[in-house]
């Protein structure tokens, strides 16, 4: 333990129980620890083991033998400056309502910054108290915290893990270890720690700039009359657009996850660009499938076939399909919730390869297009939906008119330089992406009922 501190105040700081850190003090685990902070960090580390099946014998093992490894952990975590006991003792003394700063605090995640608060946390819980007491509305400044907070969750994630498979594990395979390993991933890392925070806030920069603008389009069109006002706070008409990749779960299943994961790289770039190209929002990700918000239906239905024809021209890339509502949607901490939103994911199942289509109301907010068609394809009513739809399928200018033939195992559009291998069911030839498809397809079929030819 270092002088001057107490188990209790370790296991305060932390959130650990006071048990376990009696337990840990009398296993030798916390002896040598150099300062309070390092203290604490180490205490986190302990728990988090343990808390993943790791014994109290082989975390002192892993302490002992990677000693300089878990200084140089504990180190990076408690380079920030602690705040002044005067300082500190400003954020107790408040002129707001006693739950104010509170949830504003606990929506970013930052209760743990009021134990032992830093500088940095001092400067930054200020500048809160001052934005609420400017009148800035608590709900909404709770919800930009979570955003932030879950924005920045992510992005430290992937930074993290990313470095770490293809930076660390690259240096690792190429049979680097100890202190040459340690020497250059620590530089590697330093260069990235260094790009961090400016890269940030010149991403930051570029995206509020796009968000001006869209908000100032918002604003013209109210005072137009083109676009409502919201009467309900964070309720507004919107066209709702999901995409869709047909056929990914057997795509998956059949060729594994990480050609999966190459396919759905491919498609995210084309659905961030065909997005940002037509002034839609990309609100998330679920998965293989997109949700997007747009102001109107008739630049959803252009982004929608956009999409389709330049996926069209991918090679071996499974077809897309994509389902548009418009309705009253509430946006919540930069998400868009609602009945309009679940109405659009179910027309998307209801849509075939390469189609999109819409419920009557974004036809009929669609008005006439010059260039696209809407044809009825019929009534549908949907789960957990009390109510029925009539469906109108796209077909314009952009229309999707695809010679490729898809591989029945994994969903892959083929063109016929891009066929592996094929087989003759009866009267109809069915290609494959891969030999592996056509394996996986002649397990399934009879051996009487085809004949196989390589490509």
């Amino acid at each position: 333990m270092v002088e001057g501190s107490s188990l209790h105040d370790v296991a305060m700081r932390t959130d650990e129980s006071f048990d376990d850190v009696v337990r840990w003090h009398a296993a030798g685990l916390l002896d040598g620890c150099p300062s309070f902070a390092v203290e604490l960090e180490l205490v986190r580390l302990i728990g988090a083991l343990e808390r993943h099946g790791v014994s109290l014998d082989e975390i002192g093992h892993t302490l002992r033998d990677h000693r300089d490894v878990v200084e140089e952990f504990t180190k990076q975590l408690t380079t920030a400056e602690p705040a002044s006991i005067a300082s500190a003792a400003e954020l107790a003394d408040d002129d707001l309502p006693a739950d104010t700063l509170d949830r504003v605090i606990r929506a970013g995640g930052l209760a743990e910054t009021l134990v032992a608060p830093t500088v940095d946390d001092v400067v930054t819980l200020q500048n809160i108290k001052a934005i609420v007491r400017s009148g800035f509305p608590i709900d909404a400044l709770v919800q930009i915290m979570r955003v932030y907070s879950d924005a920045m969750d992510r992005i430290a994630d992937a930074e993290t893990r990313l470095f770490h498979l293809h930076v660390h594990q690259a240096l690792r395979e190429s049979g680097l270890g100890g202190a040459d390993l340690a020497r250059l991933r620590d530089s590697v890392g330093l260069r990235l720690e260094q790009l961090i925070e400016p890269t940030l806030v010149y991403f930051h920069r570029k995206a509020w700039q796009r968000a001006l603008r869209y908000d100032f389009v918002i604003h013209m069109l109210e005072e137009l009359g083109v676009e409502v006002a919201d009467s309900v706070h964070g309720q507004l008409l919107r066209a709702v657009l999901f995409v869709d990749l047909s056929s990914f779960t057997p795509l998956t299943a059949a060729m594994g996850d990480v050609t999966a994961a190459e396919i759905l790289e491919r498609f995210s770039v084309a659905v961030r660009e065909i997005a940002r190209a037509h002034d839609g929002t990309l609100v998330k990700q679920i998965g293989d499938g997109f949700l997007l918000v747009f102001l109107d239906v008739v630049p959803a239905v252009r982004a929608a076939e956009a999409l389709n024809q330049r996926l069209s021209t991918e090679p071996q890339f499974p077809a897309m399909h994509s389902g548009i509502h418009y309705g009253p949607v509430l946006y919540r901490e930069g998400d868009y919730v609602g009945k309009t939103v679940n109405i659009a994911a179910r027309v998307l199942a209801a849509a075939d390869r390469h189609e999109t289509v819409l419920t009557e109301p974004a036809r009929r907010r669609a008005g006439e297009l010059s260039d696209v068609a809407f044809h009825p394809i019929g009534t549908r009513s949907f789960k957990g939906v009390d109510e029925s739809f009539e469906l109108y399928r796209v077909e314009g200018a952009m229309r999707v008119v695809d010679d490729r033939q898809a591989d029945p195992v994994c969903g892959m559009q083929l063109r016929p330089n891009e066929v592996a291998a094929s087989m003759t069911v009866g009267d109809q030839e069915q290609v494959f992406c891969s030999a592996r498809c056509l394996g996986i397809f002649a397990r399934r079929t009879p051996s009487n009922a085809w004949r196989t030819e390589e490509a």
